[in-house]
């Protein structure tokens, strides 16, 4: 199907039988394209401006046509990202309309930017507006990474197979076959018994982790392979399911299963604002390497234990609007009221914040809504009010400051766009990026972080060398570990562990 899509004129196509107001849900997208195209700032625009910019306002009924539409089943369906990635012309057609490719994926931009997503939102639904805005997103990221005539190298193919995650499959084992057609692959569809889905996905992983020393026939045949730190921490950086019964290395993501969190470190600005393995100097010496070594199965890398787990709490729960009002403010399980409990144990904070500023940090991961910039000082104000709020006292933690303008609940409740209810949302985002689907922890060092729910007391936080974002070990037979997932821990995330001398390098080996 591939060397189809790639020497076809036009695709199109058919999201189905016009219904559910799906004419008016595309002329939604027209306007929304046309008017917001060019307007620059990521800000939400003020509910004032929803009418002349043609969006509709938030209890307008074109809102459901438009979560009909985008939640339509192709959006979800693996098989499609080729099917546009290839294409040189692509359109979607919906009952006697069409609409270009470009104009779909330019009005998801403006959705996500412009934190218009919001309003797509269906209680209890699966295949809702939201979904589908953001999967138009991701499959154009791909589009425009892939040359219509040319396959990509099965080395890049990791950005693929991440997209691939969030798409619907019959066969789990599609998740990888289908994005074989954007790739000059060496994989070979096999649907038999004899090929489980764990080969599968082992399988692909190698393909991408394998780079020119090894790429051919022969030098396939004899591991160990050398592998650069900066694909490998990429990869690492893919898990997010811990399950020793699944068959496969806890190294190896599972990639029929969607990311039940956001990444912390897979994404291009990770880099720029996490430092914990490269400090200053960004990646080691192109000579450090990771080994790949015993039938596969088995992964050596160099770093440094840094700490312990010593306490953890309840994974974070809930959409983006909801999160943040649930981890304060739900009284059969507050959240924030046992993580502020753990981090008060923490006190004084080692290293140079305090521990109100380590631990507004944390619950966001220091990064802004964007995810692309460190977050501002504004979010730890709003969250100060909400903490004095929620814990009945003033201040609510040591070395906690407040603006010269002191805030209040009042101010962050206002409908409309002023600065401490737009920080507030803000705030919203950048706390279910953090959080959602982690767990607060700390450690035996009382440093406090973030890491997958499946963390547990007595684990490991390892900084491997290259990497920007410490990980989760658990301790395994035979002095080796089991990869748990990656972590935020405020204060080790600009190189302050390498600077650490009675910490000492060596090599860490993933089963």
């Amino acid at each position: 199907m591939g060397r189809i899509y790639r020497f076809s004129w036009n695709t199109i196509v058919w999201l189905g039988e016009a219904q559910d107001n799906s004419d008016k849900a595309l002329e939604t997208i027209e306007n929304i394209f046309y008017s917001m195209r060019y307007v620059t700032n990521r800000r939400h625009p003020p509910l004032e401006d929803f009418e002349r910019l043609s969006i509709p306002t938030p209890g307008s009924a074109l809102w459901q046509d438009l979560n009909h539409l985008l939640g339509r089943p192709w959006f979800r369906r693996v098989w499609v990202i080729q099917e546009v990635a290839l294409s040189e012309n692509f359109y979607v057609r919906c009952g006697h309309r069409s609409l270009s490719w470009h104009v779909l994926s330019i009005f998801a931009l403006i959705m996500k930017e412009h934190n218009l997503l919001r309003y797509l939102k269906v209680h209890n639904s699966l295949l809702n507006g939201q979904i589908g805005c953001q999967r138009v997103s991701e499959i154009d990221r791909m589009k425009n990474g892939t040359s219509p005539l040319e396959s990509i190298s099965s080395s890049h193919m990791l950005p693929e197979l991440v997209a691939g995650r969030d798409a619907q499959a019959t066969q789990l084992k599609d998740k990888v076959y289908a994005l074989m057609g954007l790739a000059s692959s060496s994989l070979q569809p096999n649907y038999s018994d004899t090929v489980s889905v764990c080969d599968v996905y082992m399988a692909a992983t190698i393909e991408v982790l394998v780079v020119e020393e090894a790429n051919n026939d022969r030098a396939r045949s004899f591991p160990p392979w050398t592998v650069p730190y900066d694909t490998v921490v990429n990869l690492l950086c893919c898990v997010d399911h811990f399950d020793p019964q699944s068959g496969c290395p806890s190294w190896v993501p599972h990639w029929g299963k969607a990311r039940e969190t956001v990444s912390l470190g897979y994404d291009s600005a990770s880099p720029k604002l996490y430092k914990a393995g490269t400090g200053p100097g960004g990646f080691p010496d192109a000579g450090n390497y990771m080994r790949i070594q015993q039938k596969l199965r088995t992964i050596v890398m160099t770093g440094r234990i840094f700490d312990i787990i010593g306490e953890y709490g309840a994974p974070f729960v809930g959409d983006v609007e909801s999160l943040l009002h649930k981890a304060f403010f739900d009284e059969s399980s507050s959240t924030i009221i046992k993580s502020h409990h753990m981090a008060m144990r923490c006190d004084p904070y080692p290293g140079e914040s305090g521990l109100f500023e380590a631990f507004w940090q944390t619950i966001v991961a220091a990064k802004d809504f964007t995810r692309l910039r460190r977050a501002p000082p504004a979010y730890g104000d709003v969250f100060g009010v909400l903490l004095d709020e929620v814990i009945g006292r003033s201040p609510a933690m040591p070395h906690q400051s407040y603006p010269s303008r002191r805030l209040t609940m009042d101010h962050l409740r206002a409908q409309s766009a002023r600065r401490p209810s737009q920080i507030y949302r803000e705030l919203e985002e950048a706390v279910y990026a953090a959080c959602s689907g982690r767990t607060y922890f700390t450690t035996m060092k009382r440093y406090m972080g973030l890491g997958p729910k499946y963390a547990r007391q007595g684990d490991k936080i390892c900084v491997f060398t290259g990497s920007h974002v410490p990980f989760i070990v658990r301790p395994h037979r035979d002095q080796s570990y089991q990869l748990v997932g990656e972590c935020y821990v405020h204060g080790i995330m600009q190189g302050e562990v390498l600077r650490m001398n009675n910490i000492l390098e060596e090599p860490i080996t993933l089963r």
